[in-house]
């Protein structure tokens, strides 16, 4: 079986390893648990091979011991439909834990830990007081919760995807296009990963379902980038409420380039339609890129108030349900998710439909310098969303 390993923050990582799971001993699995968020350091003995090879031992101590710090001693283990719910004093948090015929643990995912005694203003606050520009936004049914900044344009990375997705989708929903259709990969829309596309033949055909699925849940930039060629850079514009979109390729070449990063930003809108024209022709290379804080204007603005409203309009759709973020899915009735980062970027956005049918969104965006510590703000962010889930 694949291993997964998808690091999230400090007291909540998801850590999925290989081998095969047997039906669950409730019991022993509460032991197990207990075992886990206990004071002993674990030993490599109750973990299968496969799983200390995605997850070395020291890093799932570090897990454990973090998760641990965060929700003090366990009072209760619950068991529940397919996780168990650990209560303490503080908080809640639940746990998904698979073992092999052994009793080795094959699978284990902790999820945000919910603050028992915080409330949302408490939690906002936790987010606010993160050094940089932050920015965050909470609604339920369009009825603002809670906000900072959330008509402020700062930087989102992939987030500026939504404004793709929902170009795309106003095209289908016109009956201008269908999500069977295909197009093929051209050598000027290969960009670099994140993704899998930029390994494909040029040539390959991909359905504008493909494209958009991989757009979203794994953010491949060479997928984002023909659907923006397919869609065009106007209407996505449109959609972000910005002048001009970069492509993802142009991004990177931008980064490794000073003399065109340069032209590109003294440019007028003519000036930098023309430059798009020249990249085109050009190859971008990882070598080239230089990963440092994202350089001013070299980047997708977009405001809070517009990424929830596009979250919102494009919630139904197939590609935004692959990934949940960092919500509980099974404490929604429907959960949407798309973030975006690079160095001194961090952005995430859910659009979460609540079991009584309330819609909420959940969005916040961190700037910074230097690398930011995406783990404080992912705490809190998780803990409003399992606040919110329980309201």
């Amino acid at each position: 079986m694949k291993n997964l390993i998808l690091a999230a923050f400090a007291a909540m990582t998801i850590l999925i390893g290989g081998g095969a799971a047997v039906a669950r001993n409730v019991d022993e699995d509460k032991a197990v648990i207990e075992m886990l968020l206990g004071e002993t350091p674990v030993t490599a003995e109750s973990f299968t091979p496969g799983f200390l090879e995605a997850v070395p031992l020291e890093k799932v101590r570090e897990v454990l011991k973090a998760a641990s710090e965060q929700i003090g001693p366990v009072v209760s283990i619950k068991a529940l439909d397919e996780v168990y719910r650990v209560t303490t004093a503080t908080h809640e948090m639940d746990v998904l834990l698979t073992r092999d015929a052994k009793g080795r643990i094959s699978g284990l995912l902790l999820h945000p830990p919910v603050a028992l005694n915080k409330s949302l203003a408490e939690l906002a606050d936790e987010l606010g007081a993160l050094p940089g520009e932050v920015a965050y936004l909470v609604t339920r049914n369009g009825e603002v919760l809670a906000s900072r900044d959330a008509d402020k344009p700062l930087a989102v990375g992939s987030a500026f995807k939504l404004g793709i997705l929902a170009a795309l989708n106003d095209r289908i929903a016109a009956g201008k296009a269908h999500w069977s259709d295909t197009v093929e990969l051209e050598a000027r829309q290969v960009s670099l990963p994140s993704g899998i596309l930029q390994t494909f033949a040029v040539g390959s055909p991909l359905t504008l379902s493909t494209l958009a699925t991989l757009m979203i849940s794994i953010s491949d930039n060479t997928a984002t980038d023909v659907l923006l060629d397919y869609v065009g850079r106007e209407a996505v514009a449109a959609k972000l409420g910005t002048e001009f979109v970069l492509k993802t390729r142009e991004v990177f070449l931008l980064k490794g380039n000073k003399a065109l990063r340069e032209r590109f930003l003294g440019a007028d809108l003519a000036g930098k339609r023309a430059l798009a024209d020249e990249m085109d022709g050009q190859t971008v290379r990882m070598a080239d890129v230089e990963m440092n804080p994202h350089d001013q204007g070299i980047e997708w603005y977009v405001p809070l108030e517009r990424l929830c409203a596009l979250a919102s309009t494009v919630k139904g759709l197939d590609a935004m349900r692959a990934n949940p973020g960092l919500a509980n899915k099974r404490d929604w009735a429907q959960v949407s998710y798309k973030g975006g980062s690079e160095v001194g970027v961090l952005n995430m956005t859910t659009a979460a439909l609540a079991k009584d049918g309330d819609l909420y969104c959940v969005a916040f965006t961190w700037n910074g310098e230097d690398a930011l510590k995406e783990a404080d703000a992912a705490a809190p962010y998780g803990a409003i969303l399992g606040l919110l889930a329980r309201e």
